[in-house]
């Protein structure tokens, strides 16, 4: 493959005196569209970058690059900014220097242009116009179209193709991006973004010819209607090469390598996760997995407990354990008062001293003679009802110590007399 080069003008800036709107979309315009023509996996061309320049320095550069390429080179001309009928009608690319008193003296008449661009050298030579002629209205701004002049001019030009953003009676657009509020025009907006997506490969073969980029920009760009123009030129000169588009699969695999690399999947979790995106034996499983992947917003993190929470679900959670019994002025349930008396245990076995028989009854209304008493102070320090609850649990303890007092000392007292 021979060399590939560009030159890309655009001119936005003109002189207070010029008589002409300023543009703020050509420097984008140029910046962006370069980025992507010298990017060796895309584009691949040798970019050359003039911005708001004078027809001095615009058309030696031209001038140089067709005089310096081979049969086998390509050589793509890219101008975005005001295009400016003379008073003979014929087409002007505005300068930096332009004033529209001096109109073809101060500016690319479009003439001289192809007479450069139709000079032997280049084997193919690829023309990209995104011209405008008169001021802003709103966020829009509006480019005129040469079409029909340079179909005139190209009677006399071999090898070249030309695509320019709009048909001879239309105008082409600048606006401003919902993104940033980056001005670019409509038509180089498309331009770029079909080159950098890939998108503009019509076919899917991998590469992005001049008529897969004319189909993409009269499918995509609003509004205009993209013309294509061939005056005695063979063959589809290779714009780019496209960028194959990522399955909703591959970015899903790529952004679980991407976790475990940074470690924030370990390498058990994350063949598992490959596992049940590749196989799909378990569908549930792989469509919660793919939903969380698909989600810019989830993390390493909540990917591995939604995975492990469905692997392996939990079985209902335990009773939790008593309350401790509040303190302060915090007033003890009846459920914690209940869970914290023990099991009454049998009577002392026969034989045994009447403190060990009366022991637990002894302990059981002492603990509510407490109830008793911190029922009392609740109701003077707290509330009424709350107190009268816990003065309440309190006397039934009291009476169910009395209760198992009685048949204790009775069980004591009926062993002695066996026993006696």
């Amino acid at each position: 493959m021979g060399r590939r080069i560009a030159i890309l003008v655009g001119n936005g800036s003109f002189q207070p005196n010029s008589g002409l709107e300023t543009l703020r979309g050509p420097a984008n315009d140029v910046a962006h569209l370069a980025d992507v023509l010298k990017d060796p996996e895309r584009g691949g061309f040798e970019v050359q970058i003039l911005v708001d320049r004078n027809r001095g320095d615009v058309l030696p550069a031209v001038e140089e690059a067709i005089n310096g390429a081979a049969h086998e080179d390509l050589v793509l001309v890219f101008y975005a900014g005001h295009g400016k009928p003379d008073s003979s009608g014929r087409l002007c690319l505005a300068t930096a220097e332009t004033r529209e008193s001096a109109l073809r003296a101060t500016s690319i008449p479009a003439s001289e242009l192809m007479t450069l661009l139709g000079q032997p050298g280049p084997g193919s030579v690829v023309l990209l116009l995104d011209c405008c002629f008169s001021g802003a209205i709103g966020k829009e701004f509006f480019r005129g179209s040469a079409t029909d002049e340079l179909r005139i001019l190209m009677q006399d030009t071999s090898g070249l193709h030309i695509i320019t953003a709009t048909t001879g009676t239309q105008t082409a657009r600048e606006r401003e991006s919902d993104d940033g509020g980056l001005v670019m025009g409509a038509f180089t907006r498309q331009l770029v973004d079909g080159l950098r997506s890939g998108a503009a490969d019509r076919n899917g073969d991998g590469l992005v010819t001049l008529s897969d980029l004319e189909q993409h920009l009269v499918s995509t760009v609003r509004g205009q209607t993209p013309r294509r123009t061939t005056h005695d030129a063979t063959g589809d000169p290779l714009i780019a090469k496209a960028r194959p588009q990522k399955t909703p699969e591959e970015k899903r695999l790529e952004r679980l390598g991407s976790w475990l690399a940074k470690g924030k999947l370990t390498t058990d979790l994350y063949h598992e996760l490959v596992g049940v995106i590749e196989d799909r034996g378990r569908p549930q499983l792989s469509a919660m997995v793919e939903r969380l992947l698909d989600d810019p917003k989830a993390s390493a993190k909540s990917l591995a407990g939604a995975w492990n929470g469905a692997k392996h679900p939990e079985s209902a959670p335990p009773a939790p354990p008593p309350r401790p019994v509040a303190s302060g002025n915090r007033a003890m349930t009846g459920v914690a008062f209940a869970a914290s008396v023990p099991d009454a245990p049998a009577p002392a076995p026969s034989g045994g001293t009447l403190w060990t028989a009366l022991r637990l009854p002894l302990t059981l209304a002492l603990a509510s003679a407490v109830l008793v008493v911190g029922g009392i102070v609740v109701i003077i320090i707290d509330t009424e009802e709350t107190g009268q609850m816990i003065g309440l649990l309190g006397f039934a303890g009291l009476f169910a110590a009395a209760v198992w007092g009685a048949i204790a000392l009775l069980r004591f007292v009926t062993s002695k007399v066996r026993a006696g």
